[in-house]
């Protein structure tokens, strides 16, 4: 090996933690990206891979309005138009009564029909043929796939309790679809197939199916399904319907990604802090080399070969680093689209190919940029000036107001950029540039504060605390990157603490205004977001009999298909005492509702903003009469929902659609009444109908905890930054305190015991971390102002009231502190430890 790369390679190895903590910096980078992107794509392909498993071969598709297609529409589109390749389908959810519970999808299928569908179903002696008797003549039972059975611990002939739409039900095992490699086969776990009839009397949905498979092979075939269908009924494909329903979390995987790539960005400073160390610890070395005849491009190589091999182990690292993770970050994942959009159940993690190139990608091109300015300091200082120990710490000095000018443009630039950029990304990009930029202003505001915190030091704290303040900017190469770090960490914590406190305070504020009745009860549903199961028929006249009732407010809320992705369509009751329940973002109340009772609607704000609607457009609504141009009256503000809200009387609703079910109701009761005394008299009332009965306390409580079941994984992001910035910080301290070991090995000599020792540095980190602070609490509260009304509003398109919560700022400024100190102390226990004589002798 040449001599060369001998006496370079000398300094990792006698130094290994400093390297491996650099390496941890970017495998936790890496690692947090890959994780999201994986969780992310895991639950994207459950839900495609379910998909895939319902719809079978089927190339399009019937859907029909909020009560779906009735099934006698069935026959004449076999009979009437010759479709013979079709088949009706009812879709719905068991939860079983397991623990842990378990999500499964019912999957309600003609048997003969679906045999063009899925040939398997029709191989003589196959498990699914000798089940089919028992499938057709017995009553509750169902068809498993082999690996949701082993997870069931079941066997053909095993009852399995579920509960569907809030009642106990007992599904009976026909038979187990052992996988013979076919499609179907490998696509169905966690689904049961049964009789259409009997999913049916499970959903209650007697009369109706969900929607109508087909196989068309021809234009011409399509040209005649589309000419024989009646209003209300429209034809699709598979593909389509699950790329609309897809996009839906379109903007929630976007801000996860963006989040996750701060942690890249804060292990990038830690890249950069471990080869700038390398560089000055090496400072001596590399002068010499240069003297001895070694080129500038032979240094440059040398740093890159060094951090490269760092960047490439982290990253190596951080890909199963990320692997790991995804496993504990996808149940959050998957909890927040069940919660918001639609339920998938995921059981494993998929780890693409797309999601490991990107990570590595990014490890190895953000190690590179982050080796660009000390391998240019190494390779470029003149060899006299990189022997004199004091001339990087000059040369820092000098290009502290440089920087914080070029980062003061930045902010700028950034800001400029969040607010009249046309997309998400143009936001997260100005994001980008202001936390770059407030990061290059750090250095200068460390040693304006500590100048003008020096005499006060000196004067309360005696001269170990001015020792501290002054050490604090001399060693500025290597306290600014740290602090800067420290700061970008702390500065994520205040800004995602703040919109998460403005989104609370946003939300319970208008559920105080619009949930007004006393006691609430809907149907039991898997999505926490959407009430759109049909209550049991009667049930508002049996509650309207109980005394205390003074009004029961109706609802029908279903999902509408448009163009784009679905909306939430909610047909209610209104009088003049729900008038003052909404919030208008525009429109005058005095028009608004003399244009609702006649023939408009009221959309939510998310929908205004994502179509760009204002008060006199039109809206398309699908009917069951046909397509209607429906002019909007009022732009309301509503927090239930991003993917927008159509709200139309309910005696409109029932004649468009041809639909008289109820999906929730609000009962206001006489002033004195208990409402929870009220919940319990309703359950008896009607103990044979499967209801959630909830007052207006309990209905608020439950709508906060689902509001912040969706930011847990906000918060592990945020928690995963800080960690990164802690290794960076703790990293950054150690090297310092250890390159300074001759330092305090003077200073020990000449009196300084180790008491003081102690104070001298935890001082200096203590300073350190109250920098970092302060500096993030203007940085943090920026960041929180553009992600609560610039990409909150691109993103969901919510208007957000900005809440000041000083707990967050005292919160955020002790985790600073903390996390400095604690960094601090291994560094300055090791020192302890070696004694004045040997210090003295490390050069």
């Amino acid at each position: 090996m040449p001599v060369l790369w001998k006496s370079t390679l000398r300094w990792p190895l006698r130094r290994p933690w400093q390297a491996l903590l650099a390496i941890i910096g970017v495998a936790m980078g890496v690692a947090v990206v890959i994780a999201i992107d994986i969780a992310n794509e895991s639950a994207r392909r459950a839900f495609l891979a379910s998909t895939q498993a319902v719809t079978g071969k089927a190339t399009e598709q019937l859907l029909g309005g909020p009560q779906g297609i009735p099934e006698e529409f069935f026959v004449r589109l076999r009979t009437e138009a010759g479709i013979r390749a079709s088949a009706p389908l009812i879709e719905g959810y068991a939860i079983t009564t397991q623990t842990p519970p378990r999500t499964l999808t019912i999957l309600g299928i003609d048997p003969f029909s679906e045999l063009a569908f899925r040939p398997e179903m029709s191989a003589a002696g196959t498990p699914i043929q000798n089940g089919m008797a028992t499938l057709l003549t017995e009553p509750d039972s169902v068809l498993l796939g082999a690996k949701t059975a082993t997870a069931l611990g079941v066997t053909p002939g095993d009852r399995i309790a579920v509960r569907i739409a809030g009642r106990s039900h007992d599904m009976l095992v026909a038979a187990i679809l052992t996988p013979d490699g076919s499609a179907s086969n490998a696509l169905l776990d966690d689904v049961v197939l049964t009789d259409i009839g009997t999913a049916q009397v499970w959903l209650q949905r007697v009369g109706w199916v969900d929607r109508i498979d087909m196989i068309l092979s021809t234009d011409q075939d399509r040209a005649r399904v589309q000419a024989f269908l009646p209003p209300g009924i429209r034809m699709t494909t598979p593909s389509q319907r699950a790329q609309s329903t897809t996009e839906m979390t379109a903007s929630f995987e976007i801000n996860l990604n963006a989040l996750s790539l701060l942690a890249m960005v804060v292990g990038m400073f830690l890249i950069y802090n471990t080869m700038t160390f390398s560089v000055v610890q090496r400072r001596q070395l590399l002068g010499t080399l240069r003297c001895l005849g070694v080129s500038q491009r032979e240094v440059a190589g040398l740093m890159l070969v060094e951090g490269s091999v760092i960047g490439i182990i982290g990253t190596l690292v951080g890909l199963g680093l990320g692997i790991v993770l995804a496993q504990g970050l996808l149940g959050l994942v998957a909890r927040t689209i069940n919660d918001i959009y639609f339920v998938v159940n995921v059981t494993q993690i998929q780890v693409g190919w797309f999601a490991l190139l990107k990570g590595t990608v990014l490890g190895i091109v953000a190690s590179f940029v982050a080796l660009a300015i000390p391998t240019l300091e190494a390779a470029r200082t003149p060899p006299r000036t990189v022997l004199r120990r004091s001339s990087y710490e000059e040369q820092m000095m000098r290009i502290v107001p440089i920087l914080a000018v070029v980062g003061l443009v930045g902010m700028a630039l950034g800001g400029f950029v969040m607010w009249q950029g046309p997309s998400i990304w143009f936001s997260y990009a100005g994001l980008l540039f202001l936390t770059l930029g407030a990061a290059m202003v750090t250095p200068w505001t460390t040693v304006v504060l500590m100048q003008l915190l020096r005499p006060v030091a000196v004067r309360f704290g005696g001269l170990i605390a001015g020792m501290a303040v002054r050490d604090v900017i001399t060693s500025l190469s290597r306290t600014g990157v740290a602090i800067a770090a420290l700061m970008i960490a702390v500065a994520v914590t205040i800004a995602v603490g703040l919109m998460v406190a403005s989104f609370r305070v946003t939300v319970v504020d208008w559920l105080t205004t619009t949930i007004r009745a006393d006691v609430f009860v809907s149907a039991p549903s898997l999505n926490a977001n959407r009430l759109d199961t049909s209550l049991p028929d009667g049930v508002a006249d049996r509650i309207a009999t109980l005394p205390g009732v003074t009004r029961i407010r109706r609802y029908r809320s279903t999902m509408l298909p448009t163009d784009r992705t679905p909306v939430l369509q909610i047909a209610l009751d209104v009088t003049p005492a729900d008038y003052d329940t909404f919030l208008w973002a525009e429109g005058d109340p005095a028009t608004i509702w003399p244009a609702f009772a006649d023939d408009a609607i009221i959309i939510s704000e998310p929908l205004a903003l994502k179509r760009n609607l204002h008060v006199g457009d039109t809206f398309v609504l699908q009917t069951s009469t046909g397509d209607r141009n429906v002019p909007i009256a009022g732009i309301f503000y509503d927090y239930g929902t991003e993917l927008g809200v159509v709200m139309l009387p309910l005696d409109r609703y029932a004649r468009w659609y041809a639909d008289d079910s109820l999906t929730s109701l609000g009962i206001y009761l006489e002033p004195g009444v208990d409402p929870e005394a009220f919940v319990s008299a309703v359950r008896e009332r009607v103990p044979d109908m499967a209801l959630l009965v909830r007052s207006n306390d309990s209905l608020r409580e439950t709508s906060v905890e689902v509001l912040d079941r969706t930011f847990a994984i906000t918060n592990v992001l945020q928690l995963l930054a800080t960690i990164v910035a802690f290794v960076g910080i703790l990293a950054a301290l150690t090297a310092m305190q250890l390159e300074r070991m001759r330092e305090f090995g003077m200073l020990r000599a000449l009196g300084l015991d180790p008491r003081q020792l102690w104070q001298l540095i935890l001082t200096e980190t203590s300073l350190m971390g109250a920098v970092a602070g302060l500096v993030a609490v203007p940085v943090g509260t920026a960041m929180a102002l553009a992600l609560i009304y610039v990409i909150n509003r691109i993103s969901f398109g919510w208007t957000l009231q900005f809440a000041m919560q000083p707990e967050i700022y005292l919160q955020a400024g002790l985790t600073a502190i903390v996390a400095a100190v604690l960094a601090g102390i291994y560094p300055v226990w090791r020192i302890a430890r070696v004694s004045p004589a040997v210090a003295l002798r490390e050069e």
